[in-house]
């Protein structure tokens, strides 16, 4: 007499549970609504963070956006960007980092900010609090179209050059990355870019050195300088200290600082502007090119760690231009249209996977 019953009961459920499924007024999952945050490292000068607003604003993008940076921005903060997202009902956010590389200290601190990271930040800092799902994009890493902006720089720089030999050799000048679970990748993404630019350039070759963790721009200088006719190009987003002063003083530091090539101080959203070294007036720049001899033999040649040549870069701070430091400016700074057109790309694959 039970059995009818329990299959009474098995009917019951089997038709509460298919209501449950399929009736139009069971709850359905939320809607997934993207937003993105274009996330630099930061500058103090207003005219960087104009320049990211403006490259955003002519990506394009379908979604709410906002910019955010990792530091001396205070007004556009990485929580803030997000919280002004979750405001407009995004739940999920894209996350793309204007970085050279990912595969670095600030790419880790990223992470570790977004909450995709464990352990401890080398920084006193906290994982932003959200309910809100996370895709962090890569950063520029190896990317083609910043490929072809390596390569038309090259190109252009090569046009400068007042005696091209045939046998041109591109150095790319690149800080590197100080962990060593990410220098394999990071080699990897610029051996990609140096393919590229020689293969498609038609130059005799394309190298590059590093700030860290191996500290060898003036020995891969002294090396392309001994090969052929030399055009540096570092690897940096904006004109600044890097590319304006410790770069040159590292080349300077090669003991042969004249008839170098071309150098060109410009970052990737900086319109070309190179220096020809090969044509310098005797003693023009000699306190510079001093300096980098005096940092290039503190490190036994060429070769050494950050710590040494950073201990004298800070004296010469100090001596030249007092607690105040380095005062640059950051005239000129345009978006180019391949990093554009690299973030347009990066959230249209993000948003590709989620939805």
């Amino acid at each position: 007499m039970r059995r009818p019953k329990n299959r009474l009961i098995g009917l019951l459920l089997v038709s509460i549970l298919s209501f449950a499924l399929f009736s139009p007024f069971a709850m359905a999952a939320p809607e997934e609504k993207i937003g993105i945050i274009i996330l630099g490292h930061g500058d103090p000068t207003p005219e960087w963070a104009e320049t990211i607003f403006e490259m955003t604003e002519q990506g394009g993008l379908d979604y709410p956006t906002e910019v955010a940076f990792l530091e001396m921005v205070p007004k556009y903060t990485l929580e803030g960007a997000i919280e002004r997202l979750e405001e407009k009902g995004v739940n999920t956010i894209i996350v793309v980092p204007l970085l050279i590389s990912t595969h670095h200290s600030h790419g880790r601190e990223m992470e570790y900010l977004l909450g995709l990271r464990g352990g401890v930040s080398s920084r006193i800092i906290k994982p932003i609090q959200t309910d809100a799902n996370i895709v962090l994009t890569p950063g520029m890493n190896g990317n083609r179209l910043i490929g072809e902006l390596l390569l038309e720089r090259a190109l252009d720089l090569s046009e400068l050059n007042e005696s091209p030999s045939g046998d041109e050799i591109v150095v790319f000048l690149v800080h590197g990355s100080e962990l060593n679970e990410d220098w394999r990748a990071f080699q990897e993404d610029m051996d990609r870019w140096c393919d590229f630019v020689r293969v498609n350039g038609g130059f005799k070759d394309v190298r590059y050195g590093v700030l860290t963790p191996k500290f060898n721009i003036p020995s891969v200088m002294r090396e392309a300088k001994g090969a052929g006719d030399v055009i540096a190009i570092p690897l940096v987003l904006g004109e600044g200290m890097y590319s304006k002063m410790l770069f040159p003083m590292l080349i300077g530091g090669t003991k042969a600082p004249l008839n170098l090539g071309v150098y060109s101080c410009s970052g990737l959203i900086s319109p070309p502007m190179s220096l020809c070294l090969s044509c310098m007036p005797e003693g023009i720049g000699d306190p510079i090119l001093m300096l980098g001899m005096e940092i290039s033999d503190a490190m036994m040649g060429g070769e050494g760690d950050m710590s040494g040549m950073m201990e004298v870069f800070s004296r010469h701070l100090l001596r030249e231009h007092g607690k105040q430091g380095i005062q640059y400016t950051t005239e000129g700074l345009v978006p180019h249209p391949k990093v554009v057109a690299w973030i347009r790309e990066s959230v249209k694959d993000a948003a590709a996977g989620i939805t």
